[in-house]
């Protein structure tokens, strides 16, 4: 749950969990109050699924936004689509932020990618910038290097082009929902070209973007490496495009990319392809979505012997002489559990898995930049 247990705590908790339930213990358990190093030793030797690690920072946003609710209404978004049109063809669009420049891929769930994207930070964007990049990569200049909305247009351009995308053969984009991706004119554009835009959750790229999953880690190492080798060849001489070429030759395979579609359930469809175990680490401080409470164990109970028929007084007899259940560490120690979040006056609306280029959406982003437009004039005649 990201909360791990110390080697001393997870003892201590067998000690507690051997006492409950009546198993016999060495006598040095029960001087120390815990269980002895050789019974842990053995127990992780037992179970190879089980490490002792460094601890490592994790978003606290990963860890509350990847839960249950958020991947549902994914998936509920996902599947209106598909039924609504079987035969759309399934990209997904991400960025990796790097010190110089923004790399963009573009791939597809039957295994292929378009050519990528390139940003530089840059003022003004020359050609000579692209030189030994894919064929077909389209370059852009931001100062700061990074993707903003007003680029974003001639990224989804881009991608039109690229996938023949009309209203005669529609196709669905599926990226994640930071502001520069989602605009009004972004909106219009795709409506018109027949593109479908489905956004992920927030902070849930790493486990529902394909790229993130399976492609961009191999990119990374073979980008890196490009560059150590150019360095060697060309001191004092930077190429990124070159090396970006190289490294994106060998990591956008089809192997990869149908894996990263796979493991994320996009492709094929699979609402269920995680687990209760992938939810976890967000069980810590999820929130129930309502106050409406859920009607007690004593009332249920009481419905099901008033409608259920009398119980057979062999089966009766077969459930008395049932063993009794072991006691669990976690009837032991409760799992951790946060209080709700304190409410700030001027938050701002948490993000969402939606269909942008449906009508209700585009009304809402309308809404916004409607009323953002208005506080900007407001505030020049001030």
């Amino acid at each position: 749950m990201a909360y791990g247990l110390t080697t001393v705590d997870v003892r201590r908790l067998a000690f507690e969990v051997a006492v409950v339930n009546n198993v016999t213990i060495p006598e040095s358990w029960s001087t120390s109050k815990m269980a002895g190093k050789d019974w842990l030793r053995a127990f992780i030797k037992r179970r190879k699924t089980l490490s002792i690690r460094k601890p490592e920072a994790c978003s606290l946003a990963r860890l509350t936004s990847f839960n249950r609710h958020n991947v549902q209404t994914f998936f509920t978004n996902l599947r209106n689509i598909l039924e609504q049109n079987p035969s759309l063809m399934n990209h997904c669009v991400s960025r990796e932020r790097r010190e110089l420049v923004t790399t963009c891929g573009i791939i597809s769930g039957s295994g292929t990618f378009l050519p990528p994207v390139l940003i530089f930070p840059r003022k003004y964007f020359k050609a000579h910038m692209l030189v030994g990049a894919p064929p077909g990569t389209l370059g852009l200049a931001t100062p700061s290097g990074w993707m903003n909305s007003e680029i974003f247009i001639q990224v989804l351009d881009h991608f039109i082009k690229y996938s023949h995308s009309s209203k005669d053969n529609p196709s669905l984009l599926i990226y994640d929902n930071h502001e520069s991706h989602i605009s009004v004119q972004i909106v219009n554009k795709a409506r018109e070209a027949g593109v479908k835009i489905l956004t992920l959750p927030p902070h849930c790229s790493n486990r529902m973007q394909p790229l993130d999953v399976a492609v961009y880690g191999p990119f990374k190492a073979y980008f890196n490496a490009a560059c150590d080798k150019w360095m060697l060849k060309s001191p004092g001489t930077p190429l990124i495009a070159e090396c970006v070429a190289e490294a994106h030759c060998k990591a956008f395979t089809p192997a990869n990319i149908i894996s990263g579609f796979f493991k994320t359930g996009i492709m094929p469809f699979n609402p269920d392809i995680f687990t209760d175990a992938d939810f976890i680490q967000s069980e810590v401080t999820n929130q129930p979505l309502n106050n409406h409470e859920v009607a007690g164990p004593s009332n249920t109970a009481e419905a099901s012997n008033s409608n259920s028929p009398q119980l057979d007084p062999s089966y009766i007899l077969q459930r008395e002489v049932t063993p009794p259940r072991l006691i669990s560490p976690e009837d032991i120690r409760e799992l951790p559990k946060s209080n709700p979040r304190k409410q700030l006056r001027r938050a701002r609306a948490k993000g969402k898995s939606s269909i942008i280029t449906n009508t209700p959406e585009k009304q809402i982003l309308e809404e916004k930049e409607n009323l953002k437009a208005a506080k900007l004039k407001n505030k020049k005649t001030i």
